[in-house]
């Protein structure tokens, strides 16, 4: 997937002001504690004999892919912009979508339904379980709301995608950026 440039109007309306250094030190690197996750220091210049690229400013990167801008000119500033709008767009949960950004948004569980083994599938919509029936997987048909089992571990991982896949597509519209980790999140 390209880098995506967050729209400058959304990022100047971030309360960037207000960020504290407790917040800031939630998404320090634990490697090395004088970087952020979620930036990236901005290389130019190129490799000529022993010298390395030079960087001149630092990257806000939420989600990966989208870049809330290039221009900071120190660290803490660019970390103060990833706190202020996972704050903002995640809510008062923003440090749990930070730090279990990695982890499966769903959880599979086995069940004895009618004297069978089958499996049920919660997905983590915005940090709290959802049932996925075979109407979010198929659409509606008659009944498929009352259907939250599965056959198989992985009937019910490909109900999970699928499910989230139209959740996403729905409220997509309404996202400040297209990322999957503003919806789907374990808490």
């Amino acid at each position: 997937m390209p880098y995506v440039t967050v729209s400058s109007d959304l990022v100047s309306a971030l309360p960037v002001s207000t960020v504290s250094r407790d917040e800031l030190a939630t998404i320090r690197d634990p490697r090395n504690l004088a970087r952020y996750k979620g930036v990236y220091g901005h290389r130019h210049g190129g490799r000529i004999q022993a010298r390395r690229y030079n960087v001149l400013a630092y990257r806000a990167r939420v989600f990966k892919f989208f870049e809330l801008g290039s221009n900071f000119p120190t660290p803490e500033d660019a970390a103060r912009v990833v706190v202020a709008f996972c704050r903002v767009y995640c809510g008062d949960r923003w440090q749990q979508v930070l730090t279990k950004r990695r982890i499966v948004p769903w959880r599979i569980r086995a069940v004895r339904h009618q004297g069978h083994e089958c499996y049920m599938v919660d997905v983590y919509v915005r940090g709290c379980p959802r049932g996925v029936s075979h109407a979010d997987v198929f659409g509606r048909s008659p009944g498929g709301a009352d259907r939250y089992w599965w056959p198989s571990r992985d009937a019910a991982k490909q109900a999970a995608r699928a499910a989230m896949d139209r959740w996403f597509k729905r409220e997509l519209p309404s996202l400040p950026i297209p990322a999957p980790g503003l919806l789907f999140w374990r808490a």
